[in-house]
């Protein structure tokens, strides 16, 4: 899946030891202390403590709930609106309609202390643009993103590997069928083709091929800072018709692949530019590890790997945070997206699901929902419903969880309909 972000640079030089006020009385349980960068070393210049943060994207309830945790007062405004997001936000949730009106909101931009983008919006480097303008922002900036997701980069950093394999090519290099066309700017809308006549059929002038390889798909998540680039933790991918539906933690890989992997992720980000997480997803067979996505983002399978994903994040823009008493994850940990796959529009209702608890950090279940829609929301066919999450001692364990919670709540829905 292929994001764009922007960032402005700030200059970290020293820090200052303040405990915000804020967040003490909203989080009493945990001691929280923030260190943000100055602008330079006049300590009159001195960045305020920051406490509010608005996060615009795809995973707008993930990266609010690990923020919260942290003490930051969060909004989200972002496509969905979901009831859990706007009680994990105090109701501070802004529901759009299209990406664009995120132009007229700059007033409730500027009310916040720093922006995160967290993607979903690829394509729109005006909003991105506009949202570091009005706030400080903590998202790389669309030229270093542009450059980490351009077709010349990937391939030219599997040739920097010896991994050219599997470059994105174009049609008349294929040698072999199938292979996956993915857009450039969104390869969530990635699809198999099996001939050079369905690819005909359907190509456009921003389409890439890639070779179709067999294996296992798996994700990791780099922080880049400088050329340093360091592995923060993966997950095995679950997909549905090559689309991505889910994450599960606990992904091993061997120490071949890994330093492959590694090699890979520098290579790509050498010369960008590229601040913060960022996520390529693999695929591992006998022969290798093979890249075959770039997400220039959080990626949404942060908040299994841990906690530490979005305070490294933070820190690579300068801002620090000691944080104590954060709970440890379950040996493994799930989450799997369940789409609308009736073929007729569903309304949602929750009472339909009263009886599954919303997933909460502070109170761990073994199996929990998130990203619930508001009552009366009518989900059109192909489209996420939700998600389910689950916990376990091995991924084994765990696939079979999110499956029997998948097949419950399916069938919970399916007795209502639009």
């Amino acid at each position: 899946m292929l994001w764009v972000m922007y960032r402005v640079s700030i200059n970290s030089i020293r820090f200052r030891d303040q405990t915000n006020k804020r967040n003490a009385q909203r989080q009493p349980a945990e001691h929280t202390h923030w260190y943000f960068a100055h602008m330079n070393r006049n300590a009159d210049n001195a960045l305020p403590a920051i406490g509010s943060a608005l996060i615009v994207g795809a995973s707008g309830r993930m990266a609010a709930g690990m923020l919260s945790r942290m003490g930051v007062q969060c909004s989200v405004a972002d496509l969905y609106g979901d009831s859990d997001t706007a009680t994990i936000c105090a109701g501070r949730v802004k529901r759009l309609g299209r990406i664009a009106d995120l132009l007229q909101l700059e007033s409730f931009v500027r009310q916040h202390d720093f922006v995160l983008f967290t993607g979903g919006f690829e394509g729109n480097f005006q909003v991105a643009q506009k949202l570091a303008q009005w706030s400080r922002s903590v998202f790389s900036s669309v030229a270093a993103a542009r450059h980490l997701i351009a077709v010349e980069t990937f391939n030219d950093a599997l040739l920097k590997c010896c991994m050219e394999r599997y470059p994105f090519i174009d049609a008349d290099q294929i040698s072999k069928w199938p292979a996956v066309a993915k857009d450039v700017m969104h390869s969530a809308s990635c699809s198999r083709v099996d001939s050079m006549e369905q690819w005909q059929a359907q190509r456009s002038s921003n389409r890439i091929l890639q070779e179709f390889i067999e294996g296992e798909s798996v994700s990791q998540i780099y922080l880049a800072g400088g050329e340093a680039v360091e592995c923060l933790g993966g997950t095995i991918q679950l997909t549905e018709s090559l689309t991505w539906s889910g994450s599960i933690s606990g992904v091993e890989l061997s120490d071949r692949d890994r330093s492959a992997a590694l090699k890979f992720a520098t290579a790509l980000v050498s010369g960008s530019q590229f601040t913060g997480v960022f996520g390529i997803d693999f695929i591992v067979n006998r022969n290798g590890i093979w890249p075959v996505d770039i997400n220039p983002r959080i990626p949404a399978s942060a908040e299994i790997v841990g906690q530490h994903v979005i305070r490294r994040h933070l820190s690579a823009f300068g801002i620090h945070c000691d944080q104590a008493a954060v709970p440890n994850h379950p040996h493994v940990i799930g989450k799997a997206v369940i789409f609308n796959r009736s073929g007729v529009p569903i309304r949602f209702s929750r009472k339909l699901l009263a009886a599954f608890p919303v997933r909460c950090e502070s109170l761990p279940c073994e199996t929990s929902i998130a990203d619930i829609p508001g009552c009366g929301t009518v989900i059109e066919t192909g489209k996420p419903v939700l998600t389910v999450f689950a916990s376990g001692e091995s991924q084994q364990e765990v696939r079979a969880k999110l499956s029997a919670l998948q097949q419950k709540i399916l069938r919970r829905l399916g007795q209502e309909k639009a």
